[in-house]
């Protein structure tokens, strides 16, 4: 679809007090309140300390400032007072001016707020940070302004009633009324387009907190053009603060992967997150899915997980997966890839089965992705030509948790009449993640797959047919396992913990007969 045009607005200078946001968060939050009581789940130790500052430092000059800095705030009760001391800078709000001297504070006071019912649009009239100062309907305002405004509109619309997510937490008074607060600065000398940063716990939660977004003033240091720029952005960015209002402790690779994936609701033509592919599975299917590395791009790149999984199950899919890691009280707070292991569970299908697919699918993306044709194909470990009296392949592999390795089969013009290949695969047990698919493409451009029946022991067996018609036969060998040892050791995987089924062995045996 079109991203949405940002469209007019009857904008006040001024901030006003209104009931239809906050209506519409308090709403949301007492929808999932309460049943049981608060999660069992650790707050981040003192240990972290170190970490935490040092991450939201170096988040801050070019890197993922949204996780950063919200990690920083879960772990802020826990900090020293010296320690809360450089957070509190680094956690600043760009209007506390003097008490964020290394970051984002305006060295100038901001001109009077542009405000809508549900946000309101910070700015300086001068300096680096103002935005430019074109104003084309010469109402005394930046165009720049007004049109962030109209995003944002835009966002919210579409975020919490076309896609069905829960506005985010209210901040009280926080920048001046109840409206979501969103500030311009400028970012892009750094690298940034934006971030969102969860401020405030949500009353009697623990893992709930509201939020405010800074964005670019301008846009102008990014290839794709200050609008569409802005536009996904302000999509991604936003998302974020909705996550707040569900889970801001939620697996980092999960928040990310996700808060790319809605840039494609958004913005479909804009494919700004194509950038990505390449860091993620598509192109680094020996890097497990789940891992959040803040210093790297996977978790950007894996927004193709969930736009596999919406497209099979619908757009409503990825959002029933965040309503299973709620939370809120009494709600399910499961980790990520349980949220999504549930999910898949109600579709009458396992994450297992899925991975498989969702690697094997990376082999031919245009057959399996509405815009898959204009994405390379994931690599294969090896490239075998299938003639006739070809010997047998024998190969051994070792796979970490949620990575794949395909091996792939093409045919050749010494093969007459139909021949069989035969594919023998020998994994840890089924318990363990084992999965299997084999991708056939086709010669006149179609491709399908065929999936290998794992028995409990970990072994399967499945013939394919080899004839003029087939291009290639690619089999995927898959180390699904989501089992980790005891959560929340910090770690950058699912529910922080440490991965139970790393380096499994996988075996298989290819043969060619008539």
């Amino acid at each position: 679809m079109a991203p949405p045009r940002p469209y007019p607005l009857q904008v006040t200078r001024r901030a006003r007090a209104t009931a239809a946001l906050v209506v519409m968060c308090v709403a949301g939050l007492m929808s999932a309140v309460p049943a049981s009581g608060v999660p069992d789940r650790p707050a981040p130790g003192p240990g972290t300390t170190p970490a935490v500052l040092a991450d939201a430092r170096l988040a801050l000059r070019g890197g993922d400032a949204t996780l950063a800095l919200t990690k920083l705030r879960l772990a802020y009760p826990t900090l020293s007072n010296a320690a809360r001391e450089q957070a509190d800078r680094l956690l600043a709000r760009p209007t506390d001016g003097a008490a964020d001297p290394n970051q984002f504070g305006w060295s100038v006071p901001e001109a009077p707020p542009v405000c809508s019912a549900t946000f309101c649009v910070h700015y300086v009239p001068t300096g680096e940070d103002a935005p430019p100062p074109a104003d084309a309907d010469a109402d005394g305002v930046p165009d720049q302004v007004t049109t962030t405004l109209a995003t944002m509109e835009s966002v919210l619309d579409h975020h919490t009633r076309v896609l069905g997510y829960r506005p985010p937490v209210p901040d009280g008074t926080l920048g001046g009324g109840p409206q979501f607060d969103v500030y311009l600065s400028q970012l892009g000398a750094r690298g940034l387009y934006g971030f969102c940063a969860a401020e405030n716990r949500a009353p009697g939660q623990r893992f709930v907190y509201s939020g405010y977004c800074v964005l670019d003033n301008d846009f102008v240091e990014f290839p794709l053009g200050p609008l569409p720029s802005l536009q996904v952005t302000a999509a991604h960015e936003f998302f974020h603060a909705i996550q707040f209002a569900y889970d801001a402790g939620e697996d980092g690779w999960f928040m990310e992967s996700t808060a790319t994936w809605v840039e494609e609701r958004y913005g479909d033509d804009i494919d700004d997150n194509r950038q990505y592919l390449r860091h993620g599975q598509l192109g680094k299917p020996k890097v497990p899915l789940d891992l959040y590395d803040i210093g790297g791009e996977g978790q950007y790149g894996n927004w193709l997980f969930f736009e596999r999984l919406s497209q099979r199950y619908g757009v409503d899919a990825v959002r029933r997966i965040w309503e299973q890691a709620d939370a809120t009280r009494g709600a399910p707070d499961r980790f990520s890839t349980a949220a999504v292991a549930r999910v898949l569970g109600r579709e009458g299908t396992s994450l297992s089965e899925f991975y498989a697919d969702f690697a094997a699918g990376n082999q031919a993306p245009a057959a399996f992705y509405e815009e898959g044709a204009s994405y390379r194909r994931s690599p294969v470990i090896r490239t075998v030509k299938l003639r006739k009296g070809s010997a047998d392949l024998r190969e051994r592999r070792r796979l970490d948790h949620l990575t794949s390795a395909a091996y792939r089969f093409e045919t050749s013009s010494s093969l007459h009449g139909k021949w069989r290949l035969r594919i023998k695969v020998t994994g840890p047990p089924a318990a363990a993640g084992t999965a299997a698919d084999v991708l056939l493409a086709r010669k006149d451009g179609t491709a399908s797959l065929v999936r290998l029946r794992i028995r409990a022991n970990g072994t399967g067996a499945r013939s394919v047919v080899v004839d003029s018609r087939l291009d290639s036969a690619t089999l995927v060998l898959a180390n699904a396992s989501t089992r980790f040892k005891p959560c929340w050791r910090q770690t950058g995987y699912s529910c922080q913990g440490t991965p139970r089924d790393d380096g499994a062995t996988f075996e298989f045996t290819a043969s060619l007969r008539r």
